[in-house]
């Protein structure tokens, strides 16, 4: 018998069901656990029980499919909690053990190195890579204590990280092999000497019980080095401990959020496999072209091509989404889906598109173009580069292509061709060929930055992991890539970014030219080295002390420019202590750090995640000079990054990043706008009711992804989802071409061409709500913090009860109690409601969205309509409001809540009566009456 309860939708399987229950190939009835609307799944799915012997073939790898994904999920959100919660309290306990730092910054900075190094040795160890012995770390501490007291870490841990993981074993002295046993030489950067163990040496000291406790922690749990799914709740694997560092780095992070896979996967495939596209295809020869798409039906999602209904779906909602499926299909027919922009519009599977283009190869030419040309050259930049979360996403998604090109050498005739076969040759120097792709994408594709080192640290071991995880045989085991030069700590806003800024601040000086050409050389020089330094980590056989010199060539050639360079923006930004300006404004001069790349125009594909942040909150740490950044005056740190990575992208680059919904909404950011806007563009907009993009995080979403060419830009609709329609949501988006608001150069939210045909009808009326409004005695309320509902009032709220009415609510004043309940109608109608989800930030009511809704005289009868229904609106409303309070410190409040669903039915005759002012048809008035209708009728309307 098989019972497995899911977490996630299991489409496959109720797929697999509904197929076989004709064929009556199962016997035993599934059984559901009823809920409300918005339960998540695993509240309403009781379970699903098959004997194993009434399955074919194919619904037993439905089922074996679904369990292997929803046990993966499950596991790693149950353990992920518990072993975060024990992560926290351990760190914090290991800092009362070390001694020898200053302050309390240096002391939790180097409790993580301790704690990235020490759960590295904890993979490797399990796989029997340290002498043999799958518990090393322990049996090595017992063994030091019964030498002496408190000499683990100075006699033991610092021999095994700088002798034993960083030199050949040929290279170490006997003393220290015999103590280590065998160990593999490592190299990575992992295990070379610490800034802080470079400025501090032999004062630190950690006492053997702060080791004592933190392994008794880690030997709660069994460790595997490799991605299976967990079968434990105390497993862990690379995954796991990826979640823990994001949870970890983001907690300490202001603006920080992680980012989960569905976010990542999205984004990275439509900015990566776009530019790939775009790039072969500049190069101009026919036979290069990609688009030879013979059927668009393998690259529609199997969500939206679902027969049955989806959880949660609605009957219009299935209708719509059926209408989709089949629309998408005739514009195919039609030849409107021709290039990768197309593939994104239509919210295509581009990944999949993208690997069977790839096993279609039939020629070496364009292997040869598309696999050493656009590939392995290809440079992919999180400027906030966190703990990797877009970086792996890349890498996962880059993983595949890799592999099917090396599977075309082979099948094209790989030894006719000399660079076919170097690049086969490559691969049997390494431990398998799944660790050569992995390295060839690490060290050439992916490139990240962030101002806070411990995340520096933490990205480069998880990408560590990534390798060693493909290693079974210690035998087998290679150095590891040092990637110190690909992933940097730094302040992505502060530096320079290219040659002409450096000009700029060399103008003061006497001999410009001079100056000019004696640092140009110098990068020139140092960037050689640096390519020389990649070329040797390429190559086996190559000596760890011939690595380290030529990595300390690299390290000081840069640090001088470095020097030089800051001082020059010491003078720029006025500062006077140089010393105290690059500790907290922390420069990266792109200029010099990438050099080869921003000399050849930037960055292929810049994503990520930038810190949501207001610029006022950083400022005592840090500043940026007024004429730096157009963006400034919209005072957060996420539109500077936005600025500053259009400044480090190709002119043929893709972009890709979440961002606020205030990116499209609010008018403090029309600056960002306006660099934004002006190339095409698509963009995702996401409530924070009822689900989440970042859980606990009360936070609504923009995903903006850009191209260099025409000023297009295309808009889903605002979206609101349940938990149990998560999974799918990236794949259920509709993008519609729409149009700037004027003021603003900000797109309206749409999502249809239905939708944007409403929204041109209400534009094209010639006046303001705002007439209605007048000095007078009367007036309606508006709340200004709405979120399925606006709710006006055309009287004044909370009067007799013993507080003061709520702040949130604002007086409308007109001359005449008729225009008071006309304008109450009409704010509270579902197509103002519409608009308002177009134009706002979804949160804020106000003055904007009401001078921005247009109207026209009204005739007579609608007038007189709107009045009687504006009147029936305000008496339901103040029948069914119900009597509440609130306690606070100062005491209890007592107010009234009101319910415009409700009034549903009087809101309905709303738009109708507005239906003729806008001349909708009753395709456009359906639309409106039902717009999100799930949600704001739903089980959670009462947040509102």
């Amino acid at each position: 018998m098989i019972i497995f309860v899911d977490k996630e939708r299991t489409k496959s399987v109720w797929q697999w069901v509904r197929r076989q229950r004709g064929k009556q190939t199962v016997s035993r009835e599934h059984t559901y656990a009823k809920g409300q609307p918005g339960d998540s799944l695993l509240q309403k799915l009781a379970g699903i029980a098959f004997s194993i012997d009434d399955l074919d073939e194919e619904g037993k790898v439905a089922i074996a499919d679904v369990t292997r994904r929803v046990a993966k999920a499950f596991d790693i959100e149950k353990v992920t909690r518990r072993f975060y919660d024990e992560f926290r309290t351990e760190h914090s306990s290991f800092t009362k053990f070390l001694r020898g730092l200053e302050g309390a910054d240096e002391v939790a900075w180097y409790t993580s190195v301790m704690f990235d190094r020490l759960m590295f040795i904890y993979f490797i160890q399990k796989k029997g890579f340290l002498d043999g012995d799958i518990d090393y770390l322990a049996n090595k501490l017992r063994e030091s204590k019964a030498r002496g007291a408190n000499q683990f870490y100075c006699k033991f841990l610092v021999p095994l990280f700088f002798e034993g993981f960083a030199k050949e074993e040929k290279d170490r002295s006997l003393e220290v092999n015999h103590l280590l046993g065998r160990v593999p030489y490592l190299n990575g950067g992992l295990f070379l000497p610490h800034q802080l163990e470079l400025a501090y040496g032999e004062s630190i000291n950690v006492s053997d019980a702060a080791f004592e406790r933190l392994f008794a922690f880690f030997d709660r749990y069994s460790w595997h080095l490799d991605y299976r799914p967990l079968r434990a709740d105390n497993e862990i694997n690379p995954d796991v401990l990826g979640y823990i560092f994001e949870k970890y780095i983001n907690q300490k992070q202001m603006g920080a959020y992680y980012t989960k896979e569905d976010i990542t996967g999205y984004i990275c495939k439509n900015t990566i496999i776009p530019f790939l596209f775009d790039k072969l295809e500049n190069m101009r020869y026919d036979e290069l072209d990609p688009f030879s798409m013979k059927e668009v039906e393998p690259y529609i999602y199997e969500v939206i091509k679902q027969e049955d209904y989806l959880p949660t779906e609605t009957k219009r909602e299935y209708e719509a989404r059926q209408k989709r499926y089949q629309q998408i299909k005739e514009d195919f027919a039609a030849g409107k889906i021709s290039n990768s922009n197309d593939l994104i519009t239509y919210n295509l599977d581009i990944r999949k598109f993208a690997e069977d283009w790839a096993r279609g190869i039939k020629d070496p030419v364009t292997l040869r173009a598309f696999y050493f040309q656009c590939l392995t050259k290809l440079t992919v930049l999180d400027p906030a580069v966190g703990s990797g979360a877009f970086l792996f996403a890349a890498l996962n998604m880059l993983e595949p292509l890799y592999e099917i090109c090396l599977d075309k050498m082979y099948e094209l005739g790989g030894p006719k061709y000399a660079d076919f076969a170097e690049e086969l040759a490559r691969i049997k120097q390494h431990p398998n060929r799944k660790y050569f792709v992995f390295k060839s994408i690490i060290v050439n594709n992916l490139f990240g930055v962030d101002i806070m080192e411990e995340a520096v640290e933490i990205c480069k071991l998880r990408l560590f992991l990534k390798l060693v995880s493909q290693i079974d045989d210690v035998e087998k085991v290679e150095p590891l890539p040092d990637i110190d030069f690909n992933i940097r700590g730094g302040n992505s806003l502060v530096g320079y970014v290219n040659e002409e800024e450096i000009k700029k601040a060399k103008a003061t000086q006497l001999d410009l030219s001079g100056a000019m050409k004696g640092i140009e050389e110098r990068i020139r020089n140092a960037d050689r080295a640096l390519q020389s330094f990649r070329g040797l980590q390429t190559r086996l056989g190559i000596s760890a002390s011939e690595l380290a010199k030529a990595k300390a060539d690299v390290k000081d050639k840069l640090a001088e420019i470095q020097g030089e360079l800051d001082r020059d923006l010491v003078a720029f930004y006025g500062a006077r202590d140089i010393k105290r300006f690059v500790q907290t404004h922390q420069p990266f001069h792109w200029s010099v750090e990438f050099y080869s790349i921003m000399k050849n125009g930037g960055f292929d594909v810049i994503i990520g995640n930038p810190p949501f942040v207001s610029y006022g909150k950083v400022r005592l740490t840090y500043t940026l000079p007024s004429n730096i950044y157009k963006t400034e005056a919209c005072g957060n740190l996420y539109a500077f990054f936005l600025e500053r990575s259009f400044s480090l992208l190709t002119g043929a680059g893709r972009f890709g990043m979440i961002a606020p919904v205030s990116l499209v909404s609010g008018e403090t950011y029309k600056s960002l706008a306006d660099i934004t806007f002006g190339t095409r563009s698509w963009v995702s907009t996401y409530s924070n009711r009822p689900g989440k993009l970042f859980h606990g995080v009360e936070q609504r979403i923009a995903i903006i992804l850009r191209s260099q060419e025409d000023s297009i830009t295309l808009s889903t609709y605002y979206q609101h989802w349940y938990e149990d329609e998560r999974d799918t949501l990236m794949q259920r988006l509709s993008y519609c071409p729409t149009i700037l608001v004027p003021s603003r150069r900000m797109p309206y939210k749409v999502g249809s061409k239905i939708g944007r045909n409403i929204l041109g009808k209400i534009l094209s009326k010639s006046d303001s709500l705002m007439t209605f409004k007048k000095p007078g005695n009367f007036g309606c309320w508006y709340h200004d913090g709405p979120t399925y509902w606006i709710r006006v009032l055309p009287f004044e709220p909370n009067i007799g009860l013993k507080s003061d009415r709520s702040s949130h609510y604002h007086r409308i004043s007109t001359n005449t109690k008729e225009d008071a309940l006309i304008l109450s109608a009409i704010i509270s109608s579902s197509t103002f409601y519409y608009f308002f989800k177009l134009v706002s930030n979804c949160r804020d009511f106000g003055r904007k969205e009401l001078n921005e809704y247009r109207v026209s005289t009204l005739p007579h009868t609608l007038r007189g309509q709107l009045v009687d229904l504006g009147q029936e609106l305000g008496d339901t409303l103040q029948n069914t409001a119900g009597l509440c309070s609130r306690d606070y410190p100062s005491g209890s409040v007592e107010y009234e809540e009101y319910y415009p669903w409700k009034a549903k039915h009087i809101i309905d005759k709303i738009d109708t009566a507005l239906a003729r002012l806008y001349d909708f048809t009753e395709e456009e008035l359906d639309f409106i009456i039902n717009y999100d209708i799930k949600y704001r009728m739903g089980k959670d309307v009462k947040e509102d």
